[in-house]
């Protein structure tokens, strides 16, 4: 992106962010049909919870109250990384029970990110193992590694992430990893319902992560071989972090090229804007979150915010699902 595409981005959020009634405290379109509704998530990211009682652990607090209080019949949350600032233990307990103290959903999904491994105050490999026995102590869960899989509602989420990287910022995903990605992709789609791939760093190529930060997504030997493999299945939806992207308007994806969901070889690749810190894009504050709405023949994807309490319905995303 050259220095006069970035002004025109910021000068276009910037103007979009302005535009009376680009947030309203409404409805979603559907609402009237949310009996239709199979599968309803609430999709968060980038949390980066500090020390207790600071900005983003109080704004994470708030989030889940409004969220349990707005939206009582979710399905389960999904959490694609970046839950703390440092990797600190503490850090991830406070996020865990201001989750479990604020929430009470049927099924928690989370993600690991480059924050909670690669910027910890320990080795990679014994972040991980910080993560995983966490996880399983407060989720319930009886996890090996960071990657896994669970059912809610008889869709399957399949974590992924960095299970073999010695890097700050860049993960390294083993061939047992993406082996196993493939086994369960192949249980998850046989009878035909879509597949939630939960992974905190995009793939290369996606939601504009070449643009927006060159190299600091899934490198590109690891993504080939990813996409080779949810490429082969219908229906796979790949939900990421890590760029703080924001949301993006169609005008400004016919400009940029790229958009936070968008659909390419099939597969379709959600980012998930920012929810404890700033968005790059439209708009900028956080405490934002994604409704997920799985119905028969589509998936709907509809951003609100969570400290104004108000949808952004210009930014709705609607992706059909492959039935044939």
């Amino acid at each position: 992106m050259t220095t006069f595409d970035r002004i025109l981005a910021i000068l276009l959020s910037l103007y979009m962010t302005l535009v009376p009634f680009s947030s309203v405290p409404a409805e979603p379109t559907d609402a009237k049909n949310e009996s239709a509704i199979m599968l309803d998530v609430a999709l968060l990211s980038d949390i980066h919870v500090k020390d207790e009682g600071s900005k983003q652990h109080q704004n994470l607090k708030n989030g889940l109250k409004n969220l349990s209080t707005n939206f009582p019949k979710l399905d389960a949350m999904a959490v694609s990384g970046d839950l703390t600032n440092g990797g600190e233990e503490v850090s991830l307990k406070l996020f865990y029970e201001a989750l479990l103290a604020n929430t009470s959903l049927g099924k928690y999904i989370v993600a690991p990110g480059n924050h909670d491994i690669g910027h910890s105050p320990l080795s990679n490999s014994e972040a991980r193992k910080v993560n995983i026995e966490l996880m399983n102590r407060y989720l319930g869960y009886e996890n090996e590694e960071i990657y896994y899989s669970q059912d809610v509602n008889g869709y399957t989420f399949i974590v992924i992430g960095d299970d073999i990287g010695n890097k700050s910022n860049t993960p390294v995903m083993s061939d047992k990893q993406i082996a196993f990605l493939d086994e369960e992709l192949a249980k998850a789609t046989a009878e035909g319902k879509p597949a939630f791939v939960i992974c905190h760093w995009p793939l290369a190529h996606t939601n504009g992560i070449d643009i927006l930060w060159p190299g600091g997504g899934v490198n590109n030997d690891n993504s080939e071989k990813l996409k080779t493999v949810m490429e082969k299945y219908k229906n796979v939806f790949v939900i990421s972090g890590h760029t703080h992207v924001g949301l993006s308007s169609d005008l400004f994806s016919k400009i940029f090229g790229y958009s936070f969901v968008e659909t390419k070889n099939g597969v379709t690749y959600v980012s998930v804007p920012c929810f404890g810190k700033f968005n790059r894009h439209i708009p900028f504050s956080p405490s934002i979150f994604l409704r997920m709405e799985v119905y028969a023949n589509k998936v709907v994807f509809r951003p609100y915010n969570l400290r104004s309490l108000k949808w952004y319905p210009k930014y709705d995303k609607t992706v059909t699902l492959n039935n044939i």
